[in-house]
């Protein structure tokens, strides 16, 4: 019954021969004891078995060269997307380092900005008090206006030596003479301040331009990873019913 569901062709092949040999195997006495003629029949059962079962064999060589063809591709294609996920992981990682490392130094530069910036105002403050006090107020804005002019034309090295020298000064002033040195001080060091920062501010805006290119890198990759995740599982479902036919077919 097996085999009759499995292949009914050889299975019909195989009745024929018992069926048609049936007549001529003396379970009813003939006349005739032997005769060639009561084998044409059956011989013809015989012949179509043979010819199914040489079918089958042939057809079911061939099926398995292609599966195992199939099967050589199956592995070739998941050890390529293997390789490319450790590829794409690597980048990723990479990415990730970046972000970090940018992350960090934004941090740092910002911080150091904020410093820079509590120190200007400082500063600010105190030529602020200056300027207003002593009913002279016309009088000193001019003043500040003319030290802030001629500290802009000097250098920074320059700016850095009269500060040092304006400090000496004041030390042996009259109060008042020693509080518009310390103007003097408090300006130059505000020039200073102001093209330093300008330099860290352009750092910033790189290292902010970094950090997006990167985090649409981290993106990009994010993304193929998914897709390249979906088609390794896609093989892997695939290889699975592949094996289960092979068995099915034993």
């Amino acid at each position: 019954v097996a085999l009759w569901r499995k292949v009914p062709l050889y299975s019909f092949c195989v009745a024929w021969f018992f069926i048609t040999l049936g007549p001529a195997s003396n379970l009813v006495p003939l006349q005739a004891l032997q005769n060639d003629r009561f084998l044409y029949m059956t011989t013809v059962g015989l012949a179509l078995g043979l010819l199914v079962y040489s079918a089958l064999s042939i057809l079911t060589v061939e099926v398995w060269k292609r599966m195992s063809s199939a099967s050589d591709e199956f592995h070739g294609n998941l050890g390529s997307l293997q390789e490319e996920m450790h590829a794409l992981q690597g980048d990723y990682e990479d990415v990730v380092g970046e972000i970090n490392e940018l992350n960090a130094k934004k941090k740092a530069l910002e911080r150091e900005h904020d410093e820079e910036l509590f120190r200007q105002r400082q500063l600010e403050n105190e030529v602020h008090r200056w300027q207003g006090g002593g009913g002279m107020e016309r009088i000193r804005s001019l003043r500040v206006e003319d030290w802030s002019r001629e500290l802009g034309n000097l250098s920074a090295a320059q700016l850095d030596a009269m500060r040092r020298e304006l400090q000496d000064r004041a030390a042996g002033e009259d109060p008042e003479r020693e509080e518009a040195l310390r103007v003097r001080v408090a300006l130059a060091e505000l020039e200073l301040l102001r093209r330093s920062m300008r330099e860290p501010n352009r750092e910033l805006s790189e290292i902010k331009r970094a950090l997006d290119e990167a985090e649409s890198r981290k993106g990009t990759l994010a993304l193929q990873l998914r897709e390249l995740d979906r088609e390794m599982r896609s093989w892997s479902h695939q290889g699975d019913d592949d094996s289960g036919d092979r068995i099915e077919l034993r």
